[in-house]
């Protein structure tokens, strides 16, 4: 979409209810002392993200926030799903790391080339605040997904399979276009 075409409330309404769903934190399960940390450091920023993607939603008379809050079509939600059920902290943040959250920076990124300053100036300082956040992470993930990953095999495998149903795209959730 060129910089600055419109795109319709609706439209921009799903995809800011998808990135506030994405950004709702998840229970950190048994995981090492130092995965915990990590965690919980993630979960307040992406608790952060989400709370700023509510504040976006769009106000109209008769339209709830609630049922725009859903996951995004195709199969991120099941990804999201599996990542929170792995119980190894090593392919758990390798996941997130190596597949989550550069997908999500470029799904933040392909937005931000196609957003209209004058209809999304509020979303856009939204995306470049959520995609820092989100960026920030990856390298401190990646290590510790390292250090946690010795004497634990399968996850080079465990994050290509993660990496399967996202083949030939580049974000997290299907392309922002215009409507």
């Amino acid at each position: 979409m060129p910089v600055g075409d419109w795109r319709p409330i609706g439209a921009l309404a799903s995809q800011v209810g998808a990135y506030c769903w994405a950004g709702q934190p998840a229970e950190a399960g048994p995981l090492a002392a130092e995965a915990t940390v990590f965690w919980a450091t993630a979960s307040r920023r992406h608790a952060r993200s989400a709370e700023s993607w509510r504040d976006r939603l769009p106000v109209r008379a008769g339209v709830e926030h609630g049922p725009l809050i859903v996951a995004p079509p195709g199969p991120v939600a099941e990804l999201l799903d599996g990542l929170a059920a792995e119980l190894d902290p090593g392919r758990r943040l390798a996941g997130l790391s190596q597949v989550v959250l550069p997908r999500l920076g470029a799904t933040y990124a392909e937005h931000l080339e196609s957003a209209s300053p004058v209809s999304e100036g509020a979303v856009m300082a939204a995306l470049t605040a959520a995609s820092g956040r989100a960026l920030g992470q990856i390298g401190p993930g990646r290590d510790l997904a390292q250090r946690l990953a010795v004497g634990h095999p399968g996850g080079a495998e465990f994050v290509q399979a993660l990496e399967r149903p996202f083949e030939g795209s580049v974000g997290l959730f299907p392309g922002v276009r215009p409507s």
